[in-house]
């Protein structure tokens, strides 16, 4: 299954000493990642945007994380047609529930809109994405990878 890995994702499973409330959280992120460097595939942009924003939550001092495992996972295979579709982003939707929503977020839906399959975009701890969801359920999948997410 081809999905859409916001930048989220991998940095709450890079958590490697999160505060209880986060654990279920992490654990889930991890699984996640792990199961799309398994056997999933991801869709990027073709301008490389999101590997752009990957890039400088991804820098390590010390233990490395699945978050990173997840990055250089991407790295390796964003050219692999096997493993990554690269995307012609298309338009964002242009209606007054999302004129509020991140800007730098709207790659995320734009990618997904892009797609023939319109994958779902997975989403893990972001207040922007519950609060637009029902908006943004009129045109893209989002999947909240932590249960907290999705209240």
């Amino acid at each position: 299954m081809t999905c859409i890995v916001d930048t989220n994702v991998p940095i709450v499973a890079n958590k490697t000493e999160p505060p209880d409330e986060m654990l279920d959280c992490c654990e889930a992120c991890v699984e996640r990642l792990r199961m799309i460097m398994v056997s999933g595939r991801v869709a990027l942009d073709d301008d490389g945007r999101i590997w752009e924003e990957y890039k400088p939550y991804m820098r390590w001092h010390g233990q490395l994380g699945a978050g990173h495992e997840f990055f250089k996972w991407v790295h390796d295979n964003q050219w692999n047609e096997e493993r990554c579709d690269r995307v012609v982003m298309a338009p964002f939707p242009e209606h007054p529930s999302l004129a509020s929503f991140d800007l730098s977020d709207r790659k995320f839906v734009q990618v997904s809109l892009g797609h023939p399959d319109r994958p779902p975009i997975l989403v893990a701890a972001d207040r922007g994405w519950r609060r637009h969801a029902e908006s943004l359920a009129a045109h893209a999948r989002i999947e909240f990878v932590c249960a907290m997410a999705a209240r």
